[in-house]
């Protein structure tokens, strides 16, 4: 099994469970969008009921659709309430007869064991999981794991080696009845956060109200001491002075017997009376199975009280202000995503200031392309706190998150640094390291092989190479300045150089004797600082553009744009993009790709002509001379060529 990014635990229904059709729907679709996104462990209790039973028809439409990439989805259950159990103690692999009963189940739930054949207390297991984790306590028809799930995934969570943050946990609530309560407050005890699918029914529904008409109170008590840190539930019984939330009443107007209250009691004292009657009338819609079980087994009031009582103790726990932040409330008729609500519930308990975990938490945003959820809850406006910054950049590149690069070059990462880290490499004294190029890391990271050969990048058709080899590679400059002449044309010069001295050799071979002022700084040897600051300055003009025309010719239109805003001689490099996206419009047999290429040429093309046009209303002899001039950053080419 792969290692997760994530672990994620599905629970609610699994009797009274109807939601809509557009609902399921959104649900399927968003589980399996989350699925797709990064590598994600899914725990369920296993049995082809409720919830669980919508959990492997997202399995199987997701299997169905992506061959390659299997989900790892866990079915924790007791041994003792699985159906057809002898079959497993014998080692009988009857799976064709484990299937029809199982599309029995999925087809019609009947509301009589006769008629199922299924004694209560036991169910068929959701055949779509990867896994079952089954538990033998010794009992029988007794679907209650207690904590089990919480302790196990919170063991996987933080089992961690030298360098190995822990993994971050979510669950995500659907409809669901008392044993659902209970789970959530197994959950938030350990700091799991929560997600509640609000109109799912139910327990869902329920705590979604409760949160909603309990928020302004507990708002104004989040920051009072006495409700900074949870309060357990074992307190109830315990008598103590109130807490100080309250004290601001005056004596005469409490009950007279408010001071022996236990906290959570005083806190929602208000509330209590009406979350109990409606948690009591909630529970109690018991289907037939319940009513006849009912009369049959008939236990004892004080049994049922103590339940109740329990069951209030976990809601309150819930709701109190050091809790309720751990709780996420997704609406699935919204246009948001499931995705960001998710990652929105990790963020807010797993992100500490100046912490490893930001790293990790901002990977994860990446691979979901939260960037609004990672700009407000892990960047802040600073990239002090995040460790591997210009690793995490890279991958942002080549991953085509244009909006985290653009974020990442606002708040101060210097590509130049990131892919020319000597300042030597601008120098006529080259020092050795362990790139014999100065281009060979950026090549060796953006001109993979992997990334060259994608089917949607048209790059391997101006690859000359034998024809025999079926994957072509970039493994040097002499091919990028190939590839750029051919698509541009002989009359620009070469861009890339392994060395500052060949690139000056080259030049003076071209019988240019003209230098850019940069150029001559370095060359002439003045100053030392001088000189570090021309090198520096020039590197970021050759990273600017590198990085433009690798996004062009990786047909990254949007990356792209965040480069060019960036650049110097925009308008000869908007000419260039057109040029290269019309050539590879003419290597493209179907309409809707060349037509997309054209879209994408036209962009370029009337962005130099705005800026064209804007010049020449400002002055008219600049913009002749714009257009006329041979640009050095682009291999001496004009703007008119």
């Amino acid at each position: 099994m792969e290692k997760p990014h994530i672990i994620m635990s599905i629970i609610g229904g699994a009797k009274y469970f109807v939601l809509t059709d557009q609902v399921e729907t959104n649900f399927i679709n968003s589980l399996i969008d989350v699925a797709l996104k990064s590598k994600v462990w899914i725990f369920t209790n296993g049995f082809n009921v409720g919830i669980v039973q919508l959990v492997g028809r997202a399995i199987q439409t997701h299997n169905f659709t992506n061959v390659q990439k299997n989900l790892t989805t866990i079915g924790i259950a007791k041994w003792g309430c699985v159906k057809n159990l002898q079959q497993l103690k014998t080692g009988h692999d009857d799976v064709e007869q484990q299937t029809i009963n199982n599309r029995k189940n999925t087809t019609q739930q009947s509301d009589h064991e006769e008629t199922t054949g299924r004694i209560k207390g036991e169910q068929n297991l959701e055949i779509n999981h990867s896994q079952y984790l089954l538990m033998d306590d010794g009992t029988v028809r007794k679907y209650d794991t207690e904590n089990f799930r919480t302790r196990l995934i919170k063991q996987i969570s933080q089992t961690e080696s030298e360098g190995v943050l822990p993994i971050p946990c979510v669950t995500i609530v659907v409809e669901g009845g008392k044993d659902t309560i209970k789970n959530v407050y197994y959950d938030l005890k350990e700091n799991i956060p929560v997600v509640i699918i609000d109109g799912s029914g139910r327990v869902a529904d329920f705590l979604k109200r409760w949160l909603l008409y309990t928020e302004e109170e507990m708002n104004n008590n989040a920051r009072h001491p006495d409700w900074v840190k949870p309060v357990g539930i074992d307190e109830f019984n315990d008598i103590e002075e109130p807490p100080t939330a309250i004290l601001h009443q005056s004596r005469d107007s409490l009950n007279s017997n408010a001071f022996e209250k236990p906290e959570l009691q005083s806190l929602f004292e208000k509330y209590q009376n009406r979350i109990n009657e409606e948690l009591e009338a909630m529970l109690t819609r018991d289907d037939a199975d319940t009513v006849k079980s009912k009369q049959k087994e008939a236990p004892e009031h004080g049994i049922n009280e103590k339940n109740e009582t329990e069951t209030l103790k976990y809601v309150l726990y819930c709701l109190q202000p050091a809790v309720r932040s751990q709780i996420i409330v997704f609406d699935l008729n919204s246009d948001n995503d499931l995705s960001e609500a998710i990652f929105r519930s990790i963020c807010k308990v797993y992100h500490k200031p100046q912490s490893k975990q930001s790293k990790q938490l901002l990977e994860l945003a990446m691979s979901w392309k939260s960037i609004d959820i990672a700009k407000e809850l892990i960047l802040q406006n600073s990239l002090e706190n995040i460790h591997g910054k210009n690793e995490l950049f890279i991958k942002a590149l080549t991953k085509d998150l244009p909006n985290f690069v653009h974020e990442f070059i606002r708040m101060g990462v210097d590509p130049s640094e990131v892919f020319f880290p000597n300042d030597q490499c601008f120098s006529t004294n080259l020092k050795p390291n362990e790139y014999h190029s100065r281009y060979d890391f950026f090549i060796q990271k953006l001109y993979s092989t992997e990334a060259v050969n994608r089917p949607e990048c048209l790059l391997v058709s101006v690859i000359e190479s034998d024809p025999d080899v079926l994957d072509k590679c970039i493994d040097g400059t002499n091919i990028l300045n190939s590839i750029i002449g051919k698509l541009i044309g002989d009359h620009m010069e070469h861009l890339y150089f392994d060395t500052y001295d060949d690139e000056l050799e080259y030049r003076k071979l071209r019988d240019h004797t003209m230098y850019s002022d940069k150029s001559s700084q370095i060359e002439d040897g003045r100053s030392e600082q001088s000189s570090k600051s021309a090198s520096r300055e020039m590197a970021q003009d050759y990273i600017m553009r590198d990085l433009f025309l690798w996004a062009i010719l990786m047909n990254y239109i949007d990356m792209a744009k965040v480069f060019l805003a960036h650049m110097k001689y925009r308008i000869c490099a908007a000419l260039i993009a057109t040029k290269i996206l019309k050539e590879y419009s003419r290597l493209v047999p179907y309409d809707e790709i060349k037509k997309s290429y054209i879209e994408n040429a036209s962009y370029f093309e009337n962005y130099a002509i705005n800026c064209i046009d804007l010049c020449q209303k400002n002055n008219s002899e600049d913009a002749c001379e714009i257009v006329l001039r041979q640009i050095e950053l682009f291999g001496n080419i004009s703007c008119l060529q």
